[in-house]
């Protein structure tokens, strides 16, 4: 290896030391910016409670029961929507979280996680048995999904299952409407299929 060579690899090495050290300070900078959000977030809400509490304690020395007990209802409504949004919350991620183990597990090419997850997301649903996908158990219900037309085009291979031959007979020609999840060539095809109009390269 020549001296240029050396110069060129050390000096790459040392460009990426700076783009690390940089992106671990901006990931230090990121986290103390959601820690002081987060003490923002508990401050207000212990102010807030701190003033429910002195507006309570003079409703009650004014004896304005009414006024006492329309405020309390109106913070049982607060505390409802809170509950709301926060299940809300919790069952996308419980949702995203088990498509993304799911779809990982049926084969589906990363490149395509995000589209197959954002298309069978609105179908899923969180019960106490957990997540579900048009009435079966997730994980059953992709693997049926992966092995349909559909789902053939996220996953790696998705051609092998139905039509591979011996090694006698040599590579399959691709079905005239292509497959995202197959060669090079089915990919082309498939594109060609979907957007007739596109021009020739």
């Amino acid at each position: 290896m020549s001296d240029d060579n050396k110069g060129d690899e050390g000096g790459a090495d040392e460009a990426l030391k700076k783009i690390l050290a940089k992106n671990e300070e901006l990931l230090n900078e990121l986290k103390a910016a959601k820690a002081k959000a987060r003490e923002l977030e508990q401050a207000e809400a212990d102010r807030k409670a701190e003033l429910a509490k002195r507006e309570e304690e003079q409703l009650l020395k004014e004896g304005n029961y009414q006024k006492l007990l329309e405020t309390e209802k109106q913070r049982a409504s607060e505390k409802e929507g809170e509950a709301l949004l926060y299940r809300a919350k919790y069952e996308e991620r419980e949702i995203d979280l088990g498509l993304t183990s799911a779809l990982t597990s049926a084969g589906v090419k990363p490149e395509f996680m995000r589209a197959a997850s954002t298309m069978l997301k609105g179908e899923a649903e969180l019960s106490e048995s957990g997540v579900a996908l048009r009435g079966k158990p997730l994980a059953d219900a992709i693997k049926e999904w992966a092995a349909s037309d559909e789902g053939k085009a996220f996953v790696a291979n998705g051609n092998a299952g139905g039509g591979a031959e011996g090694g006698g007979k040599g590579k399959q020609p691709a079905q005239k409407a292509g497959n995202l999840g197959g060669s090079k060539a089915d990919r082309v095809a498939a594109l060609k299929n979907r957007f007739p109009d596109l021009p020739e390269r």
